[in-house]
């Protein structure tokens, strides 16, 4: 047999091994699932491949921020842009390693450690954060004799929502019949004060009375809410004039007065991070809630 064919029946059994060693693997993953990508905030160790991506422009996602107990549960929900990706690692790279690789990495990029241990389904996991980012890594073992590491990669830019749909009482209504209650960023006051100021203000207020004339069984309570710049007293009363404020306007304009109940919340319902300006703005806000 010449040299030349001969080298070529032995790359041919080669690849046709190769090939059955690869099926006999099991469902390893080779390559990544479709129109996934690493996230721009951390790379991928050499050898993962990347199984889910679910990435949202905006939602809210549950970060853990401490030790996981049963009746103190250190979990911190954020809202913003998120990013969810899971990958899977041939199992030389055990998931110490990974939690190690990762939290270095984000570490000099100027990220600092919220939480560093053990989560709810007790994988090794850690939180850091800079500024309005925060970043959750967990890892554990899977496969055959733990022969697979598997991670995750959870991240929130804390952000507000950006608000594409007006508060027409079409929308109230829909949002109202759907989870109940619908908070209103159109309502605005005077700073430490609970006098409505502002035409936006009016055109809002209005969109209720409309809500409430098309729906004429219906009963809502406002509900005040501020963010925690100040005492709790002062936030707690501030709150609770802002909702009468609000009872009194549609009061005046023709809705019956025992179809509206006011209540103040103070800051002890906020949606954000306090820690910055525009978990703030969110934060001080008017809901209704249908009744």
């Amino acid at each position: 047999m010449l040299p030349a064919m001969r080298f070529r029946i032995q790359l041919l059994a080669a690849a046709t091994m190769l090939a059955l060693c690869t099926n006999l693997a099991g469902q390893n993953s080779t390559e990544d699932a479709p129109n996934c990508k690493d996230s721009k905030l951390l790379s991928r160790l050499p050898g993962c491949f990347l199984q889910v991506c679910d990435n949202k422009d905006f939602d809210q996602v549950a970060i853990r921020t401490g030790p996981h107990k049963e009746e103190n549960d250190a979990v911190k929900t954020l809202e913003g842009v998120v990013e969810n990706l899971s990958y899977e690692c041939p199992g030389k790279l055990s998931p110490l390693q990974v939690i190690r690789n990762a939290s270095a990495a984000l570490q000099k990029a100027g990220y600092q450690a919220v939480f560093n241990g053990k989560d709810e389904n007790d994988y090794l996991s850690f939180t850091m954060r800079k500024a309005d980012q925060w970043i959750q890594v967990s890892a554990y073992p899977g496969g055959d004799n733990n022969s697979i590491t598997f991670y995750t990669f959870k991240a929130v830019a804390v952000s507000a929502m950006k608000q594409e749909m007006e508060a027409t009482a079409e929308a109230m209504a829909s949002e109202l019949q759907t989870s109940g209650r619908m908070a209103l960023y159109g309502i605005n006051f005077a700073t430490n004060s609970a006098a409505i100021s502002s035409e936006t203000s009016d055109k809002v207020l209005g969109e209720i009375v409309t809500l409430l004339n098309n729906q004429p069984t219906w009963k809502i309570t406002v509900e005040g809410h501020t963010d925690n710049v100040g005492t709790k007293a002062a936030n707690q009363t501030l709150s609770q004039k802002r909702a009468e404020a609000v009872v009194t306007w549609l009061a005046a304009h023709q809705v019956a007065r025992d179809r509206l109940v006011a209540a103040g919340f103070g800051d002890t319902k906020p949606l954000q991070d306090n820690a910055t300006e525009e978990g703030r703005a969110k934060n001080r806000r008017v809901e209704i809630v249908k009744r």
